[in-house]
């Protein structure tokens, strides 16, 4: 069987939807043949190459549209590369209707699957930028969510979104759970008594991942000595450099680090080094980040967004919270106050993606959609 991915970035230092297709592309491959068709920025990148036995298409993109879209002309390539399933990632992009059109073009079959961001976004923001989501999720998202042949996703709170506002089949629908590489993500070093904890959040440096929550609290009178390790780019990271400059006047122990973007071969060793994850976000579908943590036995503090109250337990593989700093506090000075906790937290947080989020079981699953979607 031939398939091809579609995802519009892929590279060392991007976000959990591009690291869940290439670790399973990289799984996949061992049986099948595997195509991914991406972007660059840059020329010195495009063309064809071989690695780790996937075959990568990465085609010119000069920019982005909102800093998340490429623009890019991928309609020959597609019609070149000969395939059984295109498995196109997310419905948010011109490379998804591209892929689209030319599924529809050459009656081949496809499967859409969703890594959150769907619907309108749950938090503040600009009217522009309201109106431009829902009027694309009305015309270009509509077109490709209902022309895909199987529409799957992350999560399980997105699938219902689907049913209620598209034409889609609910036998048609899948859920597929995110997944890590779980050899790659594991072992982390017990906790120290009267050890200074650290914190850590992993993403995007923009309001909707919550990170005001974060630094509201890191002022505040409730702050503890501590390290919140912040690893990402994006908008804040200028707001959050002067609040690391404001920490160093005041004698709280309290310290923030910022490490900027960080290749992912990077990331468990980061992971393992801290007690637990930060993730107040707004939106998410199955966020990637929160299973690596888990998966490292790293405990998540998180809100409840998504699918990941089905994923998190509360007191039992990490620790769900309310938006604001007074939970957030309740949370921190509970693993502060009761560092064996954190130590049980893991390893139940660990036995739970070996058991459902494993990269390896999870291209099974979605080895016998692909030929039951030939079928259909």
């Amino acid at each position: 069987m031939k398939i091809i991915h579609v995802c519009p970035f892929i590279g060392e230092q991007l976000g959990g939807s591009e690291r869940y297709v290439y670790n399973l592309s990289k799984e996949q491959v061992k049986n099948q043949e595997v195509h991914i068709i991406t972007t660059t920025n840059y020329l010195s990148r495009t063309g064809t190459c071989k690695k780790d036995g996937i075959i990568l298409h990465r085609l010119y993109s000069p920019s982005t549209i909102w800093n998340i879209d490429p623009l890019c002309f991928a309609i020959s390539k597609f019609f070149d590369v000969r395939y059984d399933i295109l498995h196109v990632h997310s419905y948010l992009y011109s490379l998804s209707v591209q892929a689209t059109l030319t599924k529809i073009a050459q009656k081949r079959k496809s499967i859409l699957q969703l890594h959150g961001g769907v619907g309108p976004p749950p938090y503040k923001t600009s009217f522009t930028k309201l109106y431009v989501k829902h009027a694309y999720d009305r015309s270009f998202g509509k077109f490709v969510i209902e022309n895909s042949d199987i529409v799957s996703s992350v999560s399980r709170k997105d699938m219902q979104y689907v049913f209620k506002h598209f034409s889609v089949d609910k036998k048609n629908l899948r859920y597929i759970p995110n997944a890590v590489d779980i050899k790659k993500f594991s072992g982390k070093k017990p906790i120290e008594t009267n050890e200074k904890l650290t914190f850590l959040y992993i993403g995007d440096l923009e309001l909707w991942k919550g990170l005001s929550l974060i630094v509201d609290w890191i002022q505040s009178d409730l702050v503890f000595p501590c390290k919140i390790r912040f690893v990402g780019q994006g908008s804040l990271y200028p707001w959050l450099n002067k609040v690391k400059d404001i920490l160093k006047t005041k004698n709280t122990g309290a310290e923030i680090e910022l490490l900027g973007q960080v290749p992912h071969r990077e990331i468990p060793k980061i992971i393992r080094n801290s007690h637990a994850l930060l993730l107040p976000s707004y939106w998410e579908g199955m966020p990637t980040v929160v299973l690596e943590a888990m998966a490292c036995g790293v405990p998540p503090i998180v809100t409840n967004v998504g699918d990941i109250g089905y994923v998190i337990e509360n007191k039992v593989n990490g620790l769900i919270i309310k938006r604001n700093i007074q939970s957030l506090n309740n949370a921190l000075q509970f693993l502060r106050n009761n560092p064996s906790i954190v130590d049980k937290l893991g390893i139940s947080a660990r036995t739970r993606i070996e058991r459902e989020f494993n990269i390896k079981n999870v291209s099974g699953i979605l080895h016998g959609l692909y030929e039951e979607t030939l079928r259909l």
